[in-house]
């Protein structure tokens, strides 16, 4: 029956969802040519980590999917390292298989195209969660999706492809916790945790502790209606971790046989981003590149700005 529910859900918002997933791929792909970016060309998106890192690990995965590499270890990186824990955090994404289509000289083409999709990708995931959760108007719902695919983390981000998996995941998640508190149904919870903690341990931290915060302010909004989910979120979410150690552990054992140590915490707030810098991020134009102490880019629209305003003072209830 519920399988039913979703294919009736793809027809009748095919439109909707192809306009989701097209137009911010056409936005970006027309601003990538308009700098001389596109397929074949000479210059490409490999900047930072992108030139230095990132187009020797997806030439190595596509090795490995040509059977030309072990999944265990690799020889063609330093003295030899462990594939696993390498893929564990740049190349564990389902848009990564892509790579198998290209020749390792045309990798940087590979990852324009992985890079366009995931952006592609974000737009639809959005709007899956928009159509089941707000009660606003069709192009409302495409619009704001278009906007969250087009925000400002995706473009200055954009040459680490690894850390886009979770702005895809991160909306299913959180419409994942919506039909676990309102239907009791945790798959689709359990599945996106599942695959944003395999894909990127890094950015599904960060991904974890944000989508734990809003359960509970949901939770919180109708405590004798959601009590009851506070079990089943719990056992859905360390059960989907439990379920991804078989690749986190590796990396975990990896880095500690090399001397790694994770940092230890002893204040709640940093000091490289203060009260201000949300506010000014949340403009467009603001670019301090992606140093370290710089804040994070979170700019998605003057206009869903202006509604979220609107959202905390108006008495109705969006649902």
């Amino acid at each position: 029956m519920e399988q039913k529910q979703e294919k009736n859900f793809v027809k009748k918002k095919l439109l909707a969802i192809a306009i989701c997933f097209l137009l911010p791929i056409i936005i970006v792909a027309i601003n990538y040519y308009r700098i001389g970016i596109y397929p074949t060309s000479d210059r490409t998106i490999l900047a930072s980590d992108g030139f230095g890192q990132l187009v020797n690990f997806y030439s190595g995965f596509n090795n490995l999917l040509h059977g030309k590499q072990s999944v265990l270890y690799t020889w063609n990186g330093s003295l030899g390292l462990n594939f696993i824990s390498l893929m564990s955090y740049y190349t564990n994404s389902l848009f990564s298989f892509l790579v198998y289509f290209f020749d390792n000289l045309y990798m940087p083409d590979a990852m324009y195209v992985i890079l366009l999709t995931k952006i592609g990708a974000m737009g639809v995931a959005f709007y899956c969660f928009a159509q089941q959760v707000f009660r606003v108007p069709q192009w409302i719902k495409v619009s704001m999706s278009v906007c969250y695919a087009l925000m400002s983390f995706t473009v200055a981000y954009s040459i680490m492809l690894m850390w886009m998996d979770a702005m895809i995941y991160l909306p299913l998640i959180l419409l994942g916790i919506h039909r676990l508190m309102d239907r009791h149904k945790p798959i689709l919870l359990f599945t996106a945790y599942l695959l944003l903690f395999i894909t990127n341990y890094y950015m599904a931290f960060m991904v974890g502790v944000f989508s734990f915060c809003y359960f509970v302010f949901r939770l919180l909004t109708e405590w004798q209606q959601y009590k009851s989910s506070v079990v089943p979120y719990l056992v859905t979410s360390f059960l989907a971790g439990g379920a991804s150690m078989i690749i986190i552990l590796p990396s975990i054992i990896d880095l500690r046989t090399n001397g790694e140590k994770l940092d230890t915490i002893d204040t709640f707030f940093t000091n490289d981003v203060g009260p201000w810098d949300f506010i000014i991020k949340s403009m467009s134009g603001v670019y301090d590149t992606s140093k370290f102490g710089s804040a994070p880019f979170i700019y998605i629209g003057l206009l869903p700005l202006l509604f979220c305003l609107f959202y905390f003072v108006s008495k109705k209830k969006f649902r």
